[in-house]
């Protein structure tokens, strides 16, 4: 199957899913509005969560081979900073699911930047090896 096929296929899933939950927050009558807001917030905050933990897909393999070469460092930094400024503004507004979304984001990303202290990568080690340095 073709590259364009597969990312097709994604696309159109992403905006079916996209669509049910529009479709199913937009059922509920004026009277629940609550009812709904939460609802759209847990479900956010569920596809939040996700997005940040993506990179934690390779910790089966950071832990074997004792290196984050796998790991994105760049995006792991991003996911950091950008969840911990979210939360300090959700603190502000006092919005309670932008508050655990980002709180519980910024926990992961401090949590997958600790694996680059723990486990630097091996190319560093490499280095570190043939110049002497250890």
């Amino acid at each position: 199957m073709s590259f364009q096929v597969l990312m097709s296929r994604q696309i159109l899933s992403v905006l079916i899913i996209v669509m049910t939950i529009v479709i199913y927050i937009r059922s509920f009558s004026v009277g629940e509005e609550m009812i709904a807001r939460n609802q759209l917030g847990l479900i956010c905050t569920i596809v939040s969560l996700s997005s940040c933990a993506s990179p934690l897909i390779t910790l089966k393999h950071v832990m074997r081979t004792k290196s984050t070469e796998t790991l994105p460092f760049p995006l792991i930094l991003c996911i950091f900073i950008v969840c911990l400024l979210w939360y300090v503004y959700a603190v502000l507004i006092e919005d309670f699911y932008m508050q655990v979304t980002n709180l519980l984001g910024s926990l992961i990303g401090l949590a997958q930047l600790s694996l680059f202290y723990i486990y630097p990568s091996s190319s560093h080690r490499d280095k570190d090896y043939h110049s002497g340095n250890i």
